[in-house]
């Protein structure tokens, strides 16, 4: 987003927090302390840039951005895909930390959409550009009750995201904790509904591999099935709790599934038809793809 002299606009605030990072701060040297958050920042502003969002602020160990765009359901998406990246691409730089210090380091997140002003403030001569709004203070508590690795999405936040989430599926585990499933532009993300302090907050559970637009998800017997579309089209199916790859269909759709397509399951089978008109049959529980069935209308 551009940094406008001052503006109110609706937008989605990301908050980042390092997590394990003054532990590492009060046995380092205070030169590898300095760098190693310089690290940190960089590889968040990289993420934030990358998305198309602006960075805010940095608050001891924590960032904060915002996301702005012409619909919610945009700024919304290329929030969420940042706090992805994020959880996804610091794993590594984590281990890291753990190997060379001795202490794991992980990030937390939070997203939160709502209206805030925008513009350049501060002290003459250190003015930057700042974001205030009760939707800033709101993700800034969010990412508190984050646990070390998690992504806390605000029920705002998943209305926000709207048609971004291309389709959306419930269910509920054994365990009785309530699910949703959600597919966006390039995979699919469980998002696990949690209560903290007599408020339902959204957690990411987990997030699929790299998936084209695809379809689904649906939800059966707890396995989760979701579809790439395109010429290579790939049907996916994933352990509900913990996103564990259980089954693709490798080569065998070979008609390309369109993102208006749908998959449906009756009486032991799963269906899906590509965009000529072949209809594709795969018996649950799955069977390796050159056992699966199709049929021409």
């Amino acid at each position: 987003m551009a940094a406008p002299d001052a503006e109110r606009r609706q937008a989605a605030i990301l908050c980042a927090e390092l997590r394990n990072f003054t532990r590492l701060s009060e046995v380092l040297p205070p030169e590898k302390v300095l760098e190693l958050a310089n690290d940190f920042f960089s590889f968040c502003a990289m993420a934030i840039t990358a998305n198309k969002g602006k960075v805010l602020s940095v608050q001891n160990d924590a960032i904060v951005a915002a996301f702005a765009a012409a619909h919610a359901s945009e700024f919304a998406a290329r929030a969420l895909k940042a706090a992805r990246d994020l959880q996804r691409e610091f794993g590594l730089l984590g281990e890291q930390w753990k190997t060379q210090y001795g202490l794991p380091a992980a990030v937390s997140c939070a997203v939160h959409p709502g209206e805030a002003v925008f513009g350049m403030a501060g002290p003459i001569g250190a003015r930057q550009f700042v974001a205030f709004g009760d939707c800033v203070s709101v993700c800034e508590r969010l990412v508190h009750r984050a646990r070390a690795g998690e992504v806390i999405l605000s029920l705002d936040f998943m209305k926000a995201l709207g048609s971004a989430a291309q389709s959306l599926a419930s269910w509920q585990d054994a365990a009785g904790a309530r699910w949703i499933l959600a597919g966006t532009d390039g995979n699919v993300t469980a998002l696990k509904v949690t209560m903290q302090g007599g408020t339902p907050s959204i957690q990411t559970g987990w997030t699929s591999r790299a998936l084209t637009s695809p379809i689904g998800p649906i939800v059966i017997d707890g396995i989760v099935f979701a579809a790439s579309t395109g010429s290579n089209s790939v049907l996916y199916a994933f352990d509900g709790a913990t996103g564990k790859e259980l089954f693709n269909s490798g080569s065998t759709i070979t008609g390309g599934l369109t993102h208006s397509g749908a998959i449906s399951g009756s009486a032991g089978q799963l269906y899906l038809s590509t965009a000529d008109s072949t209809i594709y049959a795969f018996g649950i529980p799955l069977v390796p793809p050159d056992l699966a069935a199709k049929t021409t209308n």
